[in-house]
């Protein structure tokens, strides 16, 4: 059976707490855990214990030195690719990082040129704002003129017919006239003079 000092209640206790660590229960886990014991004794009671719990992993057999070096070649060759692999990330993300600042700056000088030209429109729009509001200020004067100028068109056409309507009657009177000086002198031509009787010589 087991060598003394190593019991079946230590070899499940020392299984179970590896097991909750996530580490795998095996004989060389175990006994690293419990500092001493023998594999066959470890492994017999790793048995039992396994049988009353189906649950947990299968008993691993301990690596040959022959796989485990060569699975710390591949490791080794893995962790150089990898980190050659990583350094081409590195450098590639460092030229990205290069582009974006590049693109960062480019959009900041668009950005202020944008800026004024914003303002620049901005202040066109106020002078055009202030030059339409002259524009309106000008076109009421001028249509206020135009409604004087209206009013006093309409006085003077008033006054104008009246002037026309006076000089009409006055060209009626004058042709009035006219017809009487002319019956008048018509008049004047048939009537004949009498004759003064000469007076009486004395002797």
């Amino acid at each position: 059976m087991g060598r003394a000092g190593i019991t079946r209640e230590q070899v499940h206790e020392a299984a179970q707490a590896l097991l909750e660590e996530g580490i795998p229960p095996t004989a060389p886990a175990v006994r690293e855990r419990l500092g001493s014991g023998s594999y066959t004794t470890i492994n017999a009671h790793l048995a039992e214990w396994r049988s009353q719990n189906p649950q947990t992993p299968a008993n691993v057999p301990e690596m040959p030195e022959r796989v485990r070096s060569a699975m710390h070649q591949i490791w080794a060759q893995a962790t150089a690719a990898a980190q050659s692999g990583l350094e081409t990330d590195r450098q590639a993300l460092a030229a990205m990082r290069r582009e974006l600042d590049k693109e960062r700056a480019d959009m900041g000088a668009e950005i202020t040129r944008l800026e004024r030209e914003l303002d620049d429109a901005r202040e066109q729009v106020e002078h055009l704002q202030a030059s339409f509001s002259k524009a309106q200020a000008d076109t009421r004067e001028a249509q206020s003129q135009i409604l004087d100028l209206k009013v006093e068109n309409a006085r003077l056409g008033e006054r104008n017919a009246n002037a026309e309507g006076r000089a009409e009657e006055l060209r009626d009177q004058v042709q009035g006239l006219q017809k009487e000086l002319a019956q008048l002198a018509a008049t004047k031509g048939t009537t004949k003079p009498k004759r003064r009787r000469s007076p009486p010589t004395t002797k």
